[in-house]
């Protein structure tokens, strides 16, 4: 899928803007020193230094892959990721923040370098109500891991064992009174999740046998393709707009949510069609749709902790608009709930602390046979992370996660370790392993071995 230069262009846009806004709205003073202007021409200050925050991180990965890709023979690749982001405060009331991610990635990908608009937003405070327009990143439910309620922002997909949200434009209100918030959430043009480059380990693979119609005239089951595909995104227009709202109070000792999604899946759902055999190539002809369905979504999360023990579950039941294409059980009306606690260790063997994070995943749908696709890995799975810290500054980490339904499981064990302030190392693993015809089963040669250095500043 190829990158998205419109998003760049919005953040741009956006960050001009709230420059704009940022220096309308200072302090009609002479200039100090160390207050900073866009050009000279300026006769007011944008703002001073101590009300404007700078800072971001570079990040440098290392993965080494025990089998090469098909028709190479590479098996290590590198990234390099740096973040940067700007928190302007003009006072109490008005903010601006912007935050971007540039991303190279060599080898291995027809897309080497990425700009990634991740937020640019304008916030104003007024009372009780927070009015916020621009880029921005939704963060709804309780869950650590999956989270079935959170369904706003699309993500960055191209690596399937590092993925991140990606900003969308839209304008939230949010009105608070005392341990309840009422929010609500327009996103003015809909986006699909960046999915890996065609030349990438991680491009999903055509799972669907098919029979050969002519057999056994010619051929054997299953014969070669001939595939077309086409993406059907929503079209990137107001009219596709999409809406949230949500409710969170805290009742006693119970946080709890509500909320409501009308807009679109973030993934594609394959409907395949096959035409027959193409005479001359000999090859069966098949059509690959990429839908992405309109949904109502309805969701409910309660979250409460006793003496460290902190118990959560999560819900969201999902109602697809109909469609005449054919994705079967995803296209259903489906429910999905999480379920988990955590506790921490303290004071183990001189202050070390040990931390336990347990979550079941469980999808239920009304339609069969179960879908399995790229957005629905884990229908029935338990994750399990395990973490323990021998001080501030090192930790070893360890997560889990099985597929009762077709006993697939991931496994990622890392190293954190600070040897200075602002300095991070890490060394870990991406193992993976399922039934040759599930998803999980196919990617088990893309298992890797990692290192990274990250420099905050």
């Amino acid at each position: 899928m190829n990158p998205k230069p419109s998003r760049l262009v919005g953040a741009i846009t956006i960050f001009l803007l709230c420059c704009s806004a940022t220096s309308s709205l200072a302090d009609p003073k002479p200039p100090r020193n160390g207050e900073l202007f866009l050009t000279k021409f300026y006769s007011r200050p944008i703002q001073s230094f101590d009300r404007i925050k700078f800072g971001g991180s570079i990040k440098g990965t290392n993965y080494s892959y025990p089998y090469s890709f098909p028709n190479t023979d590479i098996r290590t690749s590198n990234r390099l990721i740096f973040k940067l982001f700007m928190d302007g405060r003009l006072d109490e009331y008005v903010r601006i923040y912007g935050k971007m991610k540039l991303r190279t990635d060599l080898p291995q990908s027809t897309v080497r370098t990425r700009v990634i608009p991740q937020e640019a937003y304008l916030s104003v405070n007024l009372d009780d109500v927070n009015i916020r327009g621009g880029y921005q990143i939704f963060s709804w439910g309780v869950a650590d891991f999956i989270n079935p309620t959170d369904r706003l922002n699309p993500y960055d997909y191209s690596d399937i064992f590092d993925f991140e949200k990606e900003g969308i434009p839209a304008l939230s209100i949010a009105f608070s009174r005392g341990l309840f918030t009422l929010e609500g959430v327009w996103n003015f043009i809909p986006d699909e999740s960046e999915l890996p480059a065609r030349d990438s380990r991680f491009v999903e693979p055509f799972l669907t046998e098919i029979d050969n119609p002519l057999f056994p005239i010619f051929g054997a089951p299953p014969a070669d393709y001939d595939v077309t595909e086409n993406n059907l995104a929503p079209p990137k227009r107001i009219q596709s707009s999409q809406f949230g709202a949500r409710i969170r109070a805290t009742v006693g000792r119970f946080d709890l949510g509500l909320s409501y999604f009308n807009g679109y899946e973030k993934l594609p759902h394959p409907e395949v069609i096959v035409h027959g055999v193409d005479p001359t190539t000999k090859a069966i002809r098949v059509t690959i749709n990429e839908v992405f369905f309109r949904e109502h979504m309805i969701g409910f999360n309660i979250a409460t902790g006793y003496k460290g023990l902190n118990l959560k579950t999560e819900s969201a039941l999902v109602i697809p608009y109909h469609t005449s294409h054919n994705i079967g059980a995803a296209g259903s009306l489906h429910y999905k709930y999480v379920v988990g606690y955590d506790y921490t260790f303290f004071d183990i063997f001189d202050k070390h602390s040990f931390t336990i994070n347990m979550e079941y995943i469980q999808e239920i749908d009304t339609e069969k046979p179960k879908t399995e696709e790229f957005g629905r890995l884990f229908l029935q799975s338990l994750l399990t992370r395990l973490e323990y810290r021998f001080s501030e500054y090192f930790k070893i980490r360890l997560l889990n996660i099985f597929n009762f339904d077709n006993h697939g499981y991931y496994l990622e064990p890392e190293i954190v370790w600070q040897p200075i302030d602002d300095l991070e190392l890490r060394l870990g693993a991406n193992i993976l392993d399922g039934p040759s015809d599930t998803l999980l089963g196919i990617f088990d040669r893309d298992d890797r071995i990692y290192t990274s250095v990250k420099y905050f500043f």
